[in-house]
């Protein structure tokens, strides 16, 4: 299934249904262990967040903000718009309203290899809107 991007997350969605979603900051870092189940038409796909690590200058740490993080159970959809585009919609999330609102639904890639290479293969007008605002 491969690698998505959008700003500084990074999700990884391996054949099983098995995937992490890496979420980056200077400093620190929120890895999701994810399940995914697809839906009967193929073109959505249902995951669910199984646990989150939270790591300080590559060191395990506690959730920094509680208030202001996705929680294991919290559950998602993926849907495919095209070949190197996905939307994603928040089914239950943990997350404030404004997170919810504000955050950017759309994952750029598709297919292995390191983001240069995924974005590489993606469409000009589906990376403006993996990485616009």
């Amino acid at each position: 299934m491969g690698s998505w991007y959008v700003h500084d997350s990074v999700l990884q969605i391996s054949d099983d249904g098995v995937g992490t979603q890496t979420n980056s900051g200077a400093s620190e870092a929120a890895i999701d262990t994810l399940a995914f189940i697809a839906d009967s038409g193929g073109m959505t796909l249902n995951g669910t967040i199984r646990s989150i690590r939270y790591l300080v200058n590559g060191i395990p740490a506690p959730d920094p903000d509680p208030a202001d993080a996705q929680q294991p159970g919290d559950t998602f959809t993926l849907t495919w718009i095209n070949q190197h585009l996905l939307k994603s919609a928040f089914l239950k999330t943990s997350l404030p309203q404004i997170d919810v609102t504000g955050s950017n639904p759309h994952w750029c890639g598709g297919g292995p290899g390191p983001w240069q290479q995924v974005l590489g293969r993606t469409p000009a007008s589906d990376q403006d809107r993996c990485f616009g605002p």
